[in-house]
């Protein structure tokens, strides 16, 4: 098939490579782009039409890794007995293969903390940059069919109802945190469906044709005039899908949750939470408060004070104390709020990230 959608090649670089060989493509090819310190690339060249991004890092564990086999067989593209790295690289390859013609950012280390997307939203030349260009189109969804938008509360129902004129088998539905929850005060967006399953596991693997269909529909959406649509979605606070992005059974109660359940700073689950400034705020983050805008004073939390409390370095203290820190019971590193971890409450246990996963591999 001549100029076949899939580049199998982009699954076999590190995210470094990846970058690079980003950069070189577009520096030979003429599509223009700019580039931050964290290593961050976008082109936006057409106004008022969508932002197509995708992420470079992967899970996939060590470096080499990549340099694993790759299995093509009855439609599907996998990694056998390692992770495939299909989020989000079937993102980057949909966005490389129309670069010429589409608004695009690709960011780093999504995976870790939106850190790249974190990095970019301090920048006022991004902003400048996407305030010229529409909504954001996310390529970071499992399965073919999801558009997280309006019921997650990314957009306004109206971006939703554009998308389904090109997508017409897409519904709306929630999701789990990706880039552009970090840019959410600069413009609103959606998160697709490109034909991957089982992220983050062994299992992983790309859906050949629903990709395809995927990048038949690129340029279409692409074209999508964003003119009448407002810049930012003012969202009520999403119910995030944990129990898909963690496969242990436990953290199924929290499709249960409701929206005042979430803590709004670091995702902690907790009951009975109190609202802060508008923001629902978890019992630990709401000791640590100090400082910040005063409720009483009607003073409201913008982006960069959230960005400025999240980068505090906070310990984590142990549940009934107020004194001992709390640390992984696998590898005994100090746990910091605001970062990513696993409580199990059933085993009196907490993970740090690495080392959860480290162990649901084996759970498997």
């Amino acid at each position: 098939m001549a100029n076949r959608p899939l580049r199998k090649k982009l699954y076999t670089l590190t995210q470094q490579e990846l970058m690079e060989q980003i950069k070189t493509e577009c520096l030979a090819e003429g599509v223009g782009f700019k580039i931050d310190g964290y290593g961050n690339m976008w082109s936006i060249r057409y106004p008022n039409k969508p932002i197509f991004v995708a992420h470079a890092d992967t899970v996939i564990g060590s470096d080499l890794n990549y340099k694993m086999p790759l299995l093509e067989r009855d439609g599907r593209l996998s990694r056998p007995g390692f992770v495939l790295g299909a989020d989000d690289r079937a993102g980057v390859n949909l966005i490389l293969n129309h670069k010429h013609k589409i608004n695009w950012i690709i960011t780093k280390d999504e995976e870790i903390g939106l850190i790249g997307a974190r990095y970019c939203a301090k920048l006022q030349e991004f902003e400048d940059d996407v305030k010229n260009g529409g909504f954001f189109i996310e390529l970071d969804r499992r399965g073919n069919s999801d558009i997280i938008g309006h019921v997650h509360g990314y957009c306004e129902k109206g971006v939703v109802d554009l998308l389904q004129t090109v997508l017409t088998s897409y519904r709306d539905v929630r999701g789990v945190l990706t880039d552009i929850d970090a840019w959410g005060h600069i413009r609103q967006g959606v998160n697709l469906s490109v034909g991957y399953y089982g992220a983050h596991t062994s299992s992983e693997y790309l859906n050949i044709s629903e990709f395809d269909y995927l990048d038949s529909k690129i340029e279409e959406l692409a074209e999508l005039d964003c003119t009448e649509l407002k810049n930012v979605y003012v969202k009520p606070k999403p119910t995030y899908d944990y129990s898909y992005r963690y496969s242990n059974p436990y953290y199924n109660q929290y499709n249960f949750l409701d929206d005042d359940d979430i803590c709004d700073f670091c995702g902690t689950v907790e009951k009975g939470m109190k609202r802060y400034a508008g923001y629902m705020v978890c019992s630990c983050c709401m000791s640590t408060i100090d400082g910040m805008p005063n409720e009483d004073k009607g003073d409201e939390f913008t982006h960069r004070d959230k960005e400025e409390f999240l980068d505090r370095d906070i310990p984590l203290k142990r549940k009934g104390s107020d004194e001992e820190e709390c640390r992984c019971s696998n590898c005994n590193v100090t746990l910091y709020h605001g970062e990513k971890y696993i409580k199990i409450p059933d085993w009196d246990v907490v993970f740090c990230d690495e080392c959860y996963e480290e162990k649901e591999m084996n759970w498997r």
